[in-house]
């Protein structure tokens, strides 16, 4: 059943109610869905909702990007919500990402730029957030003579 997001009143934040509001936004665009999908984008519980999007059945090309594009927003702007960002292994917010692209990005262009791009602002994230070290290996190189 699909429910109609009214202003001030939204439905919660569930991955039924997420996708339906991006299915009618492309449909017919009004500023409540916008508002809805962008708060969406800003909780804290969004990136776990849009790692389930990226494997959630049937493929939805518009979910998937919306998803992709979610992860990449909170790649940049809200590592502080999910204090595991860096986690590497099976299960973790990266694998999943390289998961997805690998599964859907041969078939789907738009999907496959989508995670291309997460997956580079979730590397440039980890190289610039690197641990510090008593040495200085990153330092810059001195101006040739």
């Amino acid at each position: 059943m699909s429910q109609v997001v009214q202003p001030n009143n939204f439905p919660p934040y569930t991955l039924e109610n997420v996708a339906n509001a991006l299915s009618q936004s492309l449909v017919s665009p009004n500023p409540s869905l916008t508002e809805y999908l962008t708060r969406f984008q800003t909780l804290p519980d969004a990136w776990a909702m849009t790692t389930q999007m990226l494997t959630s059945p049937p493929p939805s090309t518009p979910l998937h990007v919306f998803a992709a594009q979610t992860l990449k927003l909170k790649l940049k702007y809200d590592l502080h919500q999910h204090p595991s960002w860096r986690d590497l292994s099976p299960g973790s917010t990266f694998h999943a990402l390289g998961t997805a692209y690998v599964t859907l990005g041969p078939s789907d262009a738009a999907v496959r730029n989508a995670l291309a791009s997460c997956l580079a602002v979730h590397a440039v994230q980890l190289w610039a957030n690197q641990p510090s070290s008593s040495s200085s290996s990153t330092a810059s190189p001195s101006p040739p003579p």
